[in-house]
């Protein structure tokens, strides 16, 4: 649920934004202007890997999940933070967006223990079975 929400609420809000403080900011900020595209492309990229391993079932794509919400995002979000960018509106966007990257790292690494727990069973069993 969280990834849905981020989806459709957090990241357009987020991307607005940011544009708009990139646009009305006091001056030029090459650093946060540069980190835009590369944390929206990289959003677009955890959101998949999300959603793929968590509906498909598949344990790399939860992996790269939690990798991206953790090392890249979760940086460039407390660079955004602390910067602000010119505006109170993208230190707010980006509190907010950060207080759905660390509730998805956490539920991303308990759906992995789960995920790898039945994957094993599944395999155990199947294994089990063919043998006799």
């Amino acid at each position: 649920m969280l990834l849905f929400f981020n989806v459709y609420f957090m990241l357009p809000i987020w991307l607005l934004a940011a544009i708009l403080s990139a646009v009305f900011a006091d001056g030029p900020q090459p650093t946060g202007l540069a980190l835009i595209p590369i944390f929206a492309v990289l959003e677009l990229t955890r959101i998949y890997l999300g959603y793929a391993g968590n509906l498909l079932e598949k344990v790399p794509e939860l992996a790269g999940f939690i990798l991206a919400t953790t090392f890249p995002q979760l940086p460039i979000a407390a660079f955004f933070a602390a910067t602000g960018l010119g505006l109170a509106a993208t230190v707010a966007s980006v509190v907010y967006l950060m207080a759905f990257l660390i509730p998805e790292a956490v539920a991303g690494v308990l759906a992995a223990k789960g995920l790898v727990r039945a994957q094993s069973a599944r395999f155990f069993l199947k294994a089990e079975g063919e043998g006799q």
